[in-house]
């Protein structure tokens, strides 16, 4: 029996979220949210201070928003041609734009797997661009899921995912 137990082949351990490359976008975004949900913490605990079993409570809450993990997981070079009826309808109006799109993803690490529960697309067009386009970040889909924990602060890290990347992209 002790045989056949040591033949099977191990179970593959699944790839967690962290070993997927770092780009400056992501290292900034994880500084950033990491960042205020710290400052968050500390002022929910003060908030708290008359009662420790309640600071203690909500310093193990901010305990598990620690496992959040940010990645930027595409940047492509791509450009859109300008239609026709656009040209036709305003002058000097520049027949492609070139832009950059990215994928930002954030997971969180819950019972040990890390669940994708956000999701970001942007269209970035630099400088080269002509206007209305030059220099300007446009978000193209954003989604997300309801099973961050703790649930109270789930709008809280959206919200500072969005400043951080368009403080990044300014």
């Amino acid at each position: 029996m002790k045989d056949q137990k040591q033949k099977r082949d191990p179970i593959p351990k699944p790839l967690m979220a962290e070993v997927l490359p770092r780009t400056k976008l992501s290292q900034w975004l994880e500084y950033h949210v990491r960042k205020k949900v710290n400052e968050h913490r500390e002022a929910c605990i003060n908030d708290h201070l008359e009662s420790e079993r309640a600071a203690a409570e909500v310093a193990m809450h901010f305990d598990v928003a620690d496992h959040i993990t940010i990645r930027q997981v595409t940047a492509m070079n791509q450009k859109v041609e300008v239609r026709e009826c656009m040209l036709k309808r305003y002058k000097n109006y520049p027949a492609e734009f070139s832009y950059r799109c990215k994928c930002i993803v954030v997971f969180q690490n819950l019972d040990g797997v890390d669940v994708l529960l956000f999701a970001l697309y942007v269209y970035e067009h630099g400088l080269d661009n002509k206007a209305p386009n030059k220099r300007v970040a446009y978000v193209s889909y954003l989604d997300r899921v309801h099973f961050m924990r703790p649930r109270k602060l789930r709008t809280f890290v959206y919200h500072e995912i969005l400043i951080a990347y368009l403080d990044y992209a300014r």
